[in-house]
């Protein structure tokens, strides 16, 4: 009880931690003998009230040691280890191998992930030591918990490892590009994938990122735009399964989007450049046919011109017919260019269904059409 009551005085006077755990641990050697000298001969109140001067004094140990900083704590903790009681050296154990994953927690957050790595595989030890000791089932849970967490986080850690020394080897590789090692360029693909399992499952964002990272790889340094494509387009997938949650000023997100409307441009401006190639076959097959058409067009009046083009490239609409008009009215004039417009305009016009061929004939047509209202249209 001295040891026990000298421990508490020293630390709320003068805050030594060293003289303070040499008193606390005399109080628990003390404690100790006791328990184990009278568990034979003392009755079983005696007993209770030891337990629960145990349980005291071990709080009011827990209570100095809360204040100092977590890694003295582990040290403090363990000086104290051998001379406690079972159900206190269950609680010592658990509140090490606690205060080690939080300083793992914290060395990830500074970007030092291998100390975080090993604070994380130091609280195996003592969380098995909570099981082999047993009686600690009040915690169950708790203790439960806190495994789960530490190999969630070991996992994340090591992705995040991974991750960066994919990312140091990848600046390399994209510095020097003129002289491309393709062999650093397979490591650096193989630490992205390790990123990428050690993580599935356990944390979207991390894989999401090594996935973003793995895109680059294959869009700026393999130019392998599918593989590039199916990665950047996983990662999105992630990054939006975590809704509300937004990474619009993430670097990972930004790379990922901007490449693939980037993709969407190249693909469409593909497509536009094959389908001009397409139309300017087309149109030299047509020559003629167009060259005849302008040469109508040069020749004939607005209603000579709107009777030959219903007469000889007659709408597919069977509703779309040529109207009589007093030719000599602008107004009347206007309004059968306009209709013809509408009839002949190619926006109407299936291609799959009618032919390409009729399609530019309607766009050429229409442009006719077009320029002979903007004219009557000026003179009204």
């Amino acid at each position: 009880m001295t040891s026990w009551k000298m421990g508490m005085i020293v630390f709320n006077k003068d805050k030594d931690m060293s003289l303070t755990c040499r008193h606390f641990r005399d109080a628990f050697k003390n404690l100790k003998s006791a328990f184990e000298y009278g568990s034979t001969c003392m009755s079983a109140t005696w007993k209770s009230k030891l337990e629960i001067s145990c349980g005291k004094c071990w709080n009011d140990f827990y209570l100095c040691v809360s204040e100092i900083a977590m890694e003295q704590r582990v040290r403090t903790l363990d000086a104290v280890l051998p001379y406690l009681s079972k159900s206190n050296q269950i609680h010592a154990f658990f509140e090490i191998a606690n205060v080690q994953f939080h300083v793992g927690i914290n060395a990830f957050q500074k970007g030092d992930f291998k100390k975080c790595m090993y604070q994380m595989s130091e609280c195996h030890y003592p969380i098995e030591k909570v099981k082999e000791l047993r009686g600690f089932e009040e915690t169950h849970h708790e203790l439960q918990s806190l495994e789960e967490d530490v190999v969630m986080h070991l996992s994340i850690t090591e992705s995040s490892q991974s991750r960066q020394t994919g990312d140091d080897l990848l600046k390399m590789v994209l510095i020097d590009e003129e002289t491309l090692n393709i062999e650093m360029v397979w490591d650096i693909i193989d630490w992205y994938r390790q990123a990428i399992v050690l993580t599935r499952d356990l944390d979207m964002e991390m894989e999401a990122i090594a996935l973003s990272r793995l895109g680059v790889v294959y869009d700026k340094v393999l130019k392998l735009k599918p593989k590039a494509k199916e990665c950047f387009m996983a990662s999105v997938r992630l990054a939006e399964s975590m809704h509300p949650r937004t990474f619009n000023t993430t670097d990972w997100y930004i790379e990922s989007t901007s490449t693939l409307k980037r993709y969407q441009q190249e693909t469409v401006q593909h497509e536009e450049e094959e389908k001009a190639k397409e139309r300017a076959e087309i149109k030299e097959k047509m020559k003629e046919e167009l060259n005849a058409l302008d040469k109508d067009n040069s020749n004939m009046q607005n209603k000579e011109f709107l009777k030959h083009l219903y007469n000889k490239y007659k709408p597919k609409n069977s509703n779309h017919i040529f109207e009589e008009f007093n030719e000599d009215s602008s107004v009347e004039t206007k309004k059968r260019l306009q209709k013809a417009i509408v009839h002949f305009h190619p926006d109407k016009v299936n291609a799959e269904e009618h032919g390409w061929e009729w399609k530019i004939m309607t766009e050429e047509i229409t442009k006719y059409l077009t320029r002979r209202y903007e004219v009557i249209k000026a003179e009204i």
